[in-house]
Formats: C-alpha cells, sequence, structure tokens
C-alpha cells in the first residue's frame, strides 16, 4: 500500500494507517493531559505505521536507545521492511514522527 505521509513524499506503510484511526479509544485506561492520547500524541506529532522511508528519518537512532541494532544499511532495512509487510496481520510497529522536523521521536 503506498500513501502520500504528510511531508509530502511517496511512501510506503507497513500496514493499513486506518487500523489505527479504528481503535477504541476506551480501551487506553490511563488517564492523560492536555489533550494527549495515545491517537494523539501532541501538537506536530503523529502516530503511524512504520514507512520505508522512516530509515532517513532516525528510526534506527530511535531504536538503538531501546536495543542492539548493529550496523543496518539502507538495503537491509528496506529488505526487512518488505518481508515483513508481505506477513500480513503479523507486523504492527507504530512510530510517533515530529512533524516539525521530519524526524522519528
Amino acid at each position: 500500500m503506498s500513501d502520500i505521509c504528510e511531508n509530502g513524499c511517496l511512501d510506503s506503510y507497513l500496514f493499513d494507517p486506518d487500523i489505527l484511526n479504528r481503535l477504541d479509544p476506551s480501551i487506553f485506561k490511563a488517564e492523560y493531559k492536555n489533550g494527549v492520547t495515545p491517537l494523539n500524541p501532541g501538537e506536530n506529532l503523529h502516530i503511524r505505521p512504520l514507512c520505508i522511508g522512516d530509515y532517513n528519518k532516525g528510526y534506527l537512532e530511535v531504536l538503538k536507545q531501546l536495543t542492539t541494532v548493529g550496523d543496518i544499511s539502507l538495503q537491509d532495512f528496506e529488505d526487512r521492511f518488505h518481508k515483513m509487510k508481505s506477513c500480513e496481520d503479523s507486523y504492527y510497529i507504530v512510530v510517533i514522527e515530529d512533524l516539525t522536523i521530519g524526524q522519528i521521536i
């Protein structure tokens, strides 16, 4: 599936972004302040499926803060992305993009 992302580039989502829109907000039991929710993370922040272009938006740098990543080339990232995408209903990697800087945070 290809869509036009917020920054105007033609990108490929890992899964259909409508899945996030169909989530029932009542499943989130925590209390949030200032209108922030899991599906509305804040001003100029957008929650969405991983895109193939996120390699260049700092996705791996954020992932390295959580786990050991190793040295992954753009080709390696794209190959893994396409493998995950081909396994429908298996991978639901969600990112938050700071739209003011065009980076994954």
